[in-house]
């Protein structure tokens, strides 16, 4: 009997222990978007960040790559080649449809602006306003 308790206790320490790093994990995370633009977003030391751009014509500020948020490993960058199953708006070359994925993790704290910029963003199409730039504040707090 006291071999089966301690099975059990050792089990649940085991499952405590996942549940705990899982959701610890989790939260260090934050993925941001075209949604994020503009706004400002607090994390803490050692938080990782996704920034996902849907264009191929998105080039990430050099400042981006030098500060308190450091961009990890290199632009992960998935065309979507033109064709009858591509999406909408995608169906001919030049179009710049894709997705591009950047990864960082906050490493010291402060505030730092994450900026990307492109000047087509379409085929021959030239980019007006605020549709060729990006930006997004990180707090990075201890």
């Amino acid at each position: 009997m006291k071999r089966h308790s301690s099975i059990v206790a050792v089990v649940l320490l085991i499952l405590v222990g996942a549940a705990g790093t899982q959701s610890a994990s989790a939260s260090s995370v934050r993925t941001l978007n075209e949604n994020s633009a503009n706004k400002t977003y607090a994390v803490k030391v050692g938080s990782h960040l996704t920034l996902t751009l849907h264009s191929m014509f998105w080039s990430l500020s050099p400042s981006a790559k030098n500060s308190g948020v450091s961009q990890v490993g290199a632009v992960l960058a998935k065309p979507i080649l033109p064709g009858p199953s591509a999406p909408n708006g995608c169906g001919l070359p030049g179009m710049g449809c894709g997705i591009q994925t950047w990864n960082f993790v906050a490493k010291k704290s402060g505030t730092y602006v994450i900026a990307a910029s492109r000047t087509s963003c379409g085929e021959a199409l030239q980019c007006t306003g605020s549709q060729g730039v990006y930006s997004v504040t990180v707090r990075v707090l201890k």
